[in-house]
């Protein structure tokens, strides 16, 4: 899972989760029976922005680092959970919505836009929908790990990520 930065406990303690806006986030898990162990967290910005801060300018900055760590971490499925995180990856204009249900790719693997578990606990009505994004990478995994999918569907849109600055 992609989130765009540590909540305040999670940027003062280190681990995910322990920020009880995190909440969301694991009952949706739950519901879509992923365990823990399936489940790494990767932020786009490391460290919590602190007031007011230029997206793009942070963008240029934090992507190159993330696309590192994905290399490093060699996750298998994707999941971008929020507007800020989907931004960063297809471009400034694109949300959520959009994406949403369909697979894109980032870094060669695939990848799954959907809400951000501050949305769901502000908008209980989009906890169906993490659910079902969960559920639909869950069940992405576990084709990928029996092997009965190799290659992404030809369908799949590559997410596309505009320069910095560039309109």
């Amino acid at each position: 899972m992609i989130m765009d930065n540590p909540g305040p406990r999670e940027d003062a303690q280190g681990p995910p989760f322990v920020c009880p806006k995190r909440r969301a986030l694991r009952q949706a898990l739950a519901q879509a029976q992923v365990p823990d162990a399936d489940v790494q967290v990767l932020f786009l910005y490391e460290v919590r922005p602190r007031g007011v801060y230029d997206r793009r300018a942070a963008n240029s900055v934090c992507l190159p680092i993330l696309e590192d760590q994905l290399r490093a971490s060699g996750p298998k499925v994707l999941l971008a959970l929020g507007n800020t995180v989907v931004q960063a990856v297809m471009g400034p204009d694109a949300s959520v919505r959009e994406p949403r249900g369909r697979w894109q790719t980032f870094c060669g693997l695939p990848l799954l836009a959907s809400y951000h578990p501050l949305a769901v606990r502000r908008r209980p009505n989009l906890a169906p929908l993490l659910v079902q994004d969960i559920a639909q990478a869950r069940d992405r995994l576990e084709r990928l790990r029996d092997g009965t999918l190799a290659n992404p569907p030809a369908k799949e849109r590559s997410a596309a990520r505009r320069a910095p600055g560039a309109s």
